[in-house]
């Protein structure tokens, strides 16, 4: 009988994410769920930007934020992601969160002011 295991992405792709000062002294870090945004597709960051509520909306091109895969999603064979990167504070610069507003089975994107 084969051990049927749990989809790790089925809830979207789980990331640990460290901020670091621009000093290179550890600030904070924690877990974000960055959807079925990838490294490889360029688009990681903002989504980091978009739903990370480990520090607050003003981080954008002050602090390092270094990621990686989860211990745990590692463990499993049918695990094929790659998330460590190293992103400086200036390629965050001037990114935005951006929140996805649901109306009546219509999604748009839509920046706070």
């Amino acid at each position: 009988m084969t051990e049927q295991r749990e989809d790790p992405l089925k809830d979207g792709l789980v990331i640990q994410v460290d901020f670091y000062k621009q000093s290179g002294k550890w600030y904070t870090g924690g877990r974000v769920n960055v959807g079925d945004s990838r490294l490889w597709k360029g688009d990681l960051l903002q989504a980091i930007v978009d739903n990370q509520h480990i520090v607050g909306g003003g981080w954008p091109g002050h602090y390092y934020a270094v990621t990686e895969d989860l211990s745990e999603h590692n463990a499993n064979p049918e695990y094929r992601e790659f998330s460590g990167a190293l992103f400086t504070p200036e390629q965050s610069n001037g990114l935005k969160r951006k929140e996805i507003v649901h109306e009546e089975d219509l999604c748009r994107t839509s920046v706070p002011r």
